[in-house]
């Protein structure tokens, strides 16, 4: 009986375990390669000309020195499970028994704690992860989550005693959870307008677009063709959203939508003119991890911002208005990360 080359058995095994041991430490090193050039590129952003505030969440601190505590205050919390890079993040627990509230952390725009009004400019960065639970499913007898507030700080940032919704807050918003990046802000006569633009096409020819800078030109004819050259159209969510579960956002759309599941960069510009005229300019960019640069989705130049307190304040939330309690939803979450204030226009995290 032919007997086991025990030599050439212990010589295969040797051989596996070394590339085992080469792949687990050729992996290590990519990895850690890549933290590198991640630390690096965060280090060239956060310190870069203009910047006044810039947090990523590496200390459980800078998390819970800002949460606002009213009565979810334990939704917010510091993570290190997921994370842009460094070692953090700020988490946000929506559970099926929240409300419109799921928690809130709010910080000064600036360090130094300065307002800021007519004839001043802001840029503000920040990462956001959102699962796909989030990022697909239609609340209900809610208006949408909300991402981030430019507004006024709050009531328990003393000195100065004011709040959120004032007649100049900026707000980026998955309004009527459409599955694409939206927004508003409030004007003198104390609405909420939304950022959309009116826009004739093959759909409707009283169309509104979302997303008013995307246009990725001819997109083949009709109604199709129009969902896919433009940055989200009103006619299909008319159409389609009542009762709409599934399938959304529409899956032929130009807009750069909430893809689920990975970090997203969104950056928001508000050049304010003189409040309660229609000359304040907001422009909103994102960009996903493997972008080499943002695609610009907003572009405004006409709106109106309200009277009101002075900016001075970011907000980073999931509120959703009027949501309602629902055992027969999930519990989910979402993650911020790398939040920069600047003076002057923010680069893109590089791929």
């Amino acid at each position: 009986m032919l007997q086991p080359n025990s030599r050439c058995g212990n010589t295969t095994r040797l051989l596996s375990a070394t590339l085992i041991f080469s792949s687990a430490l050729a992996f290590s090193t990519a990895s850690a390669a890549s933290d590198a050039l991640a630390d690096a590129d965060w280090k060239a952003r956060s310190s870069g000309a203009g910047v006044l505030m810039a947090t990523r969440f590496d200390t459980e601190q800078e998390v819970t020195d800002w949460i606002h505590q009213n009565k979810n205050a334990d939704h917010v919390s510091w993570s290190r499970e997921n994370v842009a890079s460094g070692n953090g993040s700020l988490r946000f627990e929506i559970l099926k028994t929240d409300r419109a509230d799921s928690g809130n952390w709010r910080r000064w725009l600036s360090d130094d704690q300065r307002e800021f009004g007519e004839g001043d400019e802001i840029f503000v960065q920040f990462r956001q992860y959102i699962p796909k639970y989030l990022a697909t499913h239609r609340f209900k007898g809610a208006g949408g989550w909300k991402q981030i507030i430019i507004s006024r700080h709050s009531q328990d940032m003393a000195p100065r005693p004011a709040g959120s919704n004032q007649l100049n807050e900026v707000v980026l918003q998955n309004t009527s959870h459409r599955g694409l990046v939206q927004g508003y802000n409030r004007n003198l006569s104390k609405k909420y307008p939304p950022w959309q633009a009116r826009l004739s096409t093959a759909c409707s020819k009283q169309d509104f677009v979302f997303q008013n800078a995307i246009d990725h030109g001819p997109s083949g004819g009709g109604c199709v063709g129009a969902r896919r050259q433009y940055g989200g159209l009103r006619s299909f969510y008319a159409e389609k959203m009542a009762g709409y579960q599934q399938g959304h956002p529409d899956p032929e759309t130009g807009a750069f939508i909430y893809y689920p599941d990975e970090w997203l960069t969104f950056m928001v510009r508000v050049k304010i003119g003189t409040y309660g005229e229609s000359n304040h300019e907001i422009k909103v960019w994102a960009s996903r991890k493997t972008d080499s640069d943002y695609v610009l989705l907003i572009d405004h130049e006409d709106r109106q911002l309200g009277r009101g307190p002075l900016h001075d304040t970011l907000w980073l939330l999931p509120y959703n208005t009027r949501r309602k309690e629902d055992p027969g939803r999930e519990d989910t979450y979402t993650l911020y990360d790398e939040v920069i204030v600047s003076t002057s226009f923010i680069p893109a995290p590089r791929p």
